[in-house]
């Protein structure tokens, strides 16, 4: 890595236009062990909160076996972590940044999204900060659009509303289509 992971949070979290356009020329592999370290936090917060709350009622069998799983369930909440930056990455870059106008390259939106999560991942396992680091990590993820995708602000918004539109407008088509169907189906009886 060209800097260290310390000063790649600070940077992300308190000057993030200059973070970014510095971390243009990092790997992806970069971007991602970035991620993972951090990823790492609630990782092993959600895995002892398992394991400490099974330990602490023995006599709910429920609570119990979930202590047992603590680790199994850590594991795969930091795989999940990896594979949906990987996944979510894709389909803002598909349906998004591509759109927007985007040629970059969707390692450049995978790593957009890898360190604008710093806010949610450090900071999601407190109430209510949890709010303020999930408006931080949006912003921060419009910024790394903007500066790895070189996009306009604009055009780095609409790369957030974009995917969201066209899987409503997917989802809304599909449930329209369905019931046409069915409902045709239903008269022929």
């Amino acid at each position: 890595m060209s800097e260290s992971i310390l000063e790649n949070m600070k940077g992300i979290l308190f000057d993030p236009t200059s973070t970014f356009q510095s971390l243009r020329n990092e790997t992806l592999g970069e971007a991602l062990k970035y991620y993972a370290i951090l990823l790492l936090i609630p990782t092993v917060l959600i895995t002892l909160l398992f394991s400490v709350s099974g330990i602490a009622s023995q006599d709910i069998p429920g609570l119990a076996l979930m202590s047992g799983m603590g680790l199994f369930i850590g594991i795969i909440i930091f795989i999940m972590g990896i594979i949906s930056v990987l996944i979510n990455g894709l389909i803002y870059h598909i349906l998004g940044v591509y759109i927007a106008g985007g040629r970059e390259g969707a390692e450049q939106t995978i790593k957009a999204l890898a360190y604008a999560s710093t806010p949610i991942l450090l900071l999601g396992w407190i109430p209510i900060i949890n709010l303020i680091a999930g408006i931080w990590t949006l912003i921060l993820f419009i910024l790394g659009i903007r500066e790895l995708q070189n996009l306009s602000t604009g055009r780095a918004v609409l790369v957030i509303i974009l995917p969201i539109v066209i899987i409503a407008g997917i989802i809304v088509f599909s449930a329209v289509i369905s019931v046409f169907i069915f409902g045709m189906a239903g008269s022929v009886y």
